[in-house]
C-alpha cells in the first residue's frame, strides 16, 4: 500500500530512487529534482521540492521497515545506505543531537511546570535523562 497512485509519476521517481539507493549510489534532494522534474521556474522548483522531499520521507519510512540504515550520510546532504563507519556516525551523531534537543525542550518545560504546581501525578516522579547521560529525579 503506497501513497500514489500505481503508475504515477512520483512512483516511478521513487522506484528509480530505490533503485540508485539499492546500487550504493548517493543523491542529493537538489540532484534528485535535477534529473527527475524540468523546475524552469520558481513556482515548478518549490512543487517539485515538496514531492521530492515526500518521496524521500517515503523511502526513509520503506528502508526503515527493512531495518536499513537510510538517510542523509554527509554534510553534503548526499542520502543513501550507509554502508562506511563515517556515515553511521554521521546518521547517529545526526540522531542524537536531534533527540537531545528534544529532551532538554521538555525537561525545561516540565520543570517550570512542575515548579509551578501546574504538573501532578506521575510527572512528579518521571526520570528525565539530560545531556551528560545522567539521569535527574522531577519533584516538586
Amino acid at each position: 500500500m503506497g501513497r500514489w497512485r500505481k503508475g504515477s509519476k512520483e512512483l516511478e521517481i521513487k522506484n528509480k530512487l530505490i533503485q540508485r539507493f539499492d546500487s550504493g549510489e548517493r543523491v542529493t534532494k537538489a540532484q534528485a529534482i535535477k534529473d527527475y522534474f524540468s523546475a524552469n521556474t520558481d513556482y515548478k522548483y518549490l512543487v517539485a521540492q515538496r514531492v521530492v522531499n515526500a518521496i524521500f520521507g517515503s523511502i526513509k519510512r520503506d528502508f526503515r521497515k527493512e531495518l536499513q540504515p537510510f538517510g542523509s550520510l554527509n554534510d553534503e546532504n548526499e542520502h543513501g545506505i550507509a554502508h562506511r563507519k563515517e556515515e553511521y556516525e554521521f546518521m547517529g551523531d545526526y540522531r542524537y543531537k536531534l533527540v537531545k534537543g528534544i529532551i532538554a525542550g521538555s525537561e525545561i518545560i516540565l520543570g517550570d511546570g512542575i515548579k509551578k504546581g501546574l504538573i501532578k501525578g506521575k510527572t512528579e516522579s518521571a526520570e528525565i535523562p539530560i545531556s551528560n547521560g545522567d539521569k535527574r529525579q522531577l519533584s516538586a
